[in-house]
């Protein structure tokens, strides 16, 4: 018992950590969290080489593992997604990852602010629409809750061209229909089945 509640102190600690390292300077810290390879798996996360990265002089290297945090798992992918778009890789690789991530909550209501003005409004514009209908229905929502949630602001103008954004991707990924994922049902996305 002691062992869990070392753990999740670690893991609240962890997390914790990254809000204030994304609050003070989102940009370091997802430069700190990129991946070294950007053909490595989202599935490996930490890396290999962020646990090597991050042990302690005396540790060995890499650590084994890092306290379960959803928070700096956000992060991590959050900075891979991050350095796919900057290195110009396609919009799917890396845009749907990043819905995945906020409708499960991984982030407080300010950094889902940024992340869909900063990271995805871009993405919105795109023809064909990278989304499925379902994505862009979740980053719909996101945006109401996260707004209404936030301590950031926005002016009505950035709220106004968000909603239209989202409303023209909505348009573009319905009349486009479910291509993507292969599935011509709404049931069949792996978002709502995750």
């Amino acid at each position: 018992k002691d062992m869990e509640q070392i753990a999740e102190r670690g893991a609240a600690d962890i997390s914790e950590f990254c809000d204030e390292m994304g609050e003070h300077d989102m940009t370091a810290l997802l430069a700190a969290l990129a991946p070294a390879n950007l053909e490595e798996s989202f599935d490996d996360c930490p890396s290999p080489a962020l646990l090597a990265a991050l042990a302690p002089p005396a540790a060995p290297r890499p650590l084994p593992t890092l306290p379960a945090s959803a928070r700096l798992y956000f992060y991590i992918q959050y900075a891979h997604c991050h350095a796919l778009q900057h290195a110009r890789r396609p919009v799917a690789s890396w845009a749907p990852v990043l819905v995945k991530l906020l409708s499960h909550g991984f982030a407080p209501a300010n950094v889902q602010l940024y992340v869909l003005k900063e990271e995805l409004a871009t993405a919105l514009d795109e023809d064909p629409c990278p989304f499925e209908a379902e994505e862009v229905l979740a980053l719909m929502k996101i945006a109401n809750v996260a707004t209404l949630q936030s301590s950031t602001k926005c002016s009505n103008k950035e709220l106004q061209d968000l909603h239209h954004s989202l409303g023209m991707c909505l348009s573009r990924a319905i009349l486009q229909g479910s291509g993507r994922f292969g599935t011509g049902s709404v049931g069949g996305s792996p978002l709502l089945m995750a």
